[in-house]
């Protein structure tokens, strides 16, 4: 009997004796669709009228109802479909010739690997038309189809699930080394003093920390001492810097190694004997860590989550910083809370699947008549989208009393268990440098620098 489609094009990949063998095997033993539904989809057949078989199929059994000639074509009569399938007689046909037991495992795999290279075939087609049409920037199209790819693969390996065994098997020795770490050891990725690290037990795999603060507070100072000091410990660290450029980044390393003033940076010239000496080694030190800028200006979530991956998987990258969250463009948002939806959900994505994240995010100002008002949750831009996206939410405060700083500065932990402050755990300026210079004056190691000078 010919098959009734007319949407299918025959040029593309497509394995029809396999298909019309799976939807056979299902009329004949309903279990068969345990197994076919497990690693494919509707969209994975290649015929509408198989596609749409399928799909009723699917619907009966979530009804629980038994799947046979006679329910699926009740089925496919209520919704007008009898026609589009070849009629009753082509229900019929698909068990014609089929054993009562048949083995479809090589039947899945081969109408499986047909529908990807359709995929591939449909994506790499929609990317030609656009980069002839020259209507959107080259990068993003490239960088748009890869995340596709990407997509098509993820869904199909996550699709089946894993046993337990293999899981436990696999974080069976990470546990047993955690257990077995010194009492002190920081078991993720530490923070700004090790108490902080001890109450948030640091960042751990497949978390997304957000760093917030309002501005001029003091954000990227304190992302510039996680990343050194990690590194110091081994990590990779992949920096994205949407703000600053990689040159004015690892001044700023270099400042925070060898211990001098803003003030002194800013301009070099005054800069003492001791605080070269102490500059040209630390940036000797910072060319053996395992650290990466990328100081990419107007970088999209697409491009943001495609350069995530890569770092994650090539460069093998620990922990993956970015400065600021809110600087992720997203082409085609709406308003302000569409494109934090998206900026939340890519960071969540690749802190979950690839690399733990820790991103910065700008708060509100805060009020004018009230410059001390400690910040909140609800502060951040698009904060119930990032809230949602983030398991460690960390806000820096810096307290004001006439239009200076006191230099009582605080770091609030916003969710992780209950909403609190930490005070009396050493998170001061003087010891991490994030609220204000942290050198303002010179150290008496620099007194004795200058002196051997």
């Amino acid at each position: 009997m010919a098959t009734p489609d007319v949407a299918f094009e025959r040029g593309l990949p497509a394995s029809i004796d396999a298909e019309r063998s799976i939807l056979g095997a299902i009329l004949l033993d309903n279990v068969a669709y345990y197994e076919a539904s497990e690693q494919i989809e509707s969209p994975d057949f290649a015929l509408d009228s198989h596609r749409r078989i399928f799909t009723r199929m699917s619907e009966l059994m979530e009804a629980r109802r038994a799947v046979d000639i006679v329910t699926l074509a009740e089925e496919l009569a209520r919704r007008k479909e009898v026609n589009a399938i070849g009629g009753v007689a082509y229900l019929a046909s698909l068990t014609e010739g089929l054993p009562r037991r048949l083995s479809i495992t090589e039947y899945i795999r081969i109408v499986k690997d047909k529908s990807l290279a359709r995929t591939l075939i449909n994506i790499s087609s929609t990317a030609i038309t656009r980069a002839a049409d020259q209507s959107d920037p080259t990068a993003e199209i490239l960088v748009e189809s890869i995340e596709r790819m990407e997509d098509s693969l993820s869904r199909d390996s996550r699709r089946s699930g894993r046993q337990i065994a293999d899981i436990l098997a696999e974080d069976g020795p990470k546990f047993e080394a955690e257990a077995n770490a010194p009492a002190d050891a920081i078991l993720g990725v530490s923070l700004f003093t090790r108490d902080l690290s001890a109450a948030t037990k640091g960042i751990q795999q497949g978390e997304l920390c957000l760093l917030c603060a309002r501005p001029h507070q003091g954000k990227t100072e304190a992302a510039i001492q996680v990343i050194v000091e990690n590194a110091k410990r081994g990590l990779r660290v992949h920096f994205f810097s949407l703000e600053m450029t990689a040159p004015q980044i690892v001044r700023r390393m270099a400042r925070y190694v060898a211990q001098v003033p803003v003030k002194h940076m800013r301009d070099p010239r005054v800069l003492t004997p001791g605080q070269l000496f102490r500059l040209a080694k630390a940036r000797d030190e910072l060319a053996t860590l395992p650290i990466v800028i990328d100081d990419t200006h107007e970088l999209t979530t697409s491009e943001y989550r495609s350069r995530s991956v890569l770092a994650a998987k090539r460069w093998k990258a620990d922990l993956i910083v970015t400065d600021y969250a809110q600087l992720l463009l997203v082409p085609r948002a709406k308003n302000v809370l569409e494109e934090a939806k998206k900026q939340a959900e890519t960071l969540r994505h690749i802190a979950r699947d690839y690399c733990r994240t820790l991103a910065l995010a700008q708060l509100r100002r805060a009020p004018p008549n009230d410059l001390n008002k400690f910040p909140d949750i609800e502060d951040i831009y698009g904060s119930s989208a990032f809230e949602q996206a983030a398991q460690i939410i960390l806000m820096l405060h810096r307290e004001r009393q006439d239009k200076k700083y006191t230099g009582n500065d605080l770091c609030i932990i916003g969710k992780m268990r209950e909403l609190q402050e930490i005070r009396g755990m050493g998170i001061k300026a003087e010891e991490w440098g994030g609220f204000r210079d942290k050198y303002a004056t010179e150290s008496a190691q620099s007194d004795e620098d200058d002196r051997r000078f």
